[in-house]
């Protein structure tokens, strides 16, 4: 498998959990950033994150991390358990990385690497939304962040091969 950043031009560096994502962020030339892994205090880490994304998107031309918390809850069923997650997502990981960047100067992805709707209790293959942020973004005046929403802004429905292109394209206008 060739090197993502032969395919992108990009170097990529990554913050992973899981073995599996771990495995393809070597096979694919990722550089493994060491962050804490997640435990109790969920806020905390996903907090520590984010700031050392801050830190390490000065030393790559891009990162690819890859947060579990909502899946777990998806598998169990439990709705409000995967709510509270995804908002203390928001609160914790992408407020302090908002915080910690200038927004006009990079391009930030958020999406999902598969569904796993609480009702099916598995994996799907569902549309996962896409939101992109930063220099280089027009905005589509979407005004939410959900399967729906996302396939009814400016991007539609995409393929996930042609995430990739369109991400490294936005982020060379920026």
């Amino acid at each position: 498998m060739p090197p993502i950043a032969e395919r992108s031009g990009v170097r990529f560096g990554c913050f992973v959990e899981m073995p599996v994502e771990r495995g393809i962020a070597q096979l694919t030339g990722m550089r493994i950033i060491p962050v804490p892994p997640s435990g109790a205090d969920k806020a905390g880490v996903y907090a520590a994150w984010a700031r050392t994304a801050t830190e390490e998107i000065k030393r790559s031309g891009g990162l690819y991390i890859h947060i579990k918390g909502p899946d777990e809850p998806g598998h169990d069923g439990d709705w409000e358990a995967k709510r509270a997650v995804i908002e203390t997502i928001d609160r914790a990981f992408f407020a302090t990385l908002l915080a910690g960047i200038a927004l006009e100067e990079v391009v930030v992805a958020v999406t999902a690497d598969h569904a796993t709707p609480c009702a099916l209790h598995r994996h799907s293959d569902d549309p996962v939304p896409l939101l992109l942020a930063g220099g280089g973004v027009t905005p589509d005046g979407s005004q939410g962040f959900s399967e729906s929403a996302c396939a009814h802004g400016g991007l539609g429905t995409l393929r996930g091969v042609d995430v990739m292109p369109l991400l490294v394209k936005t982020a060379g206008a920026a």
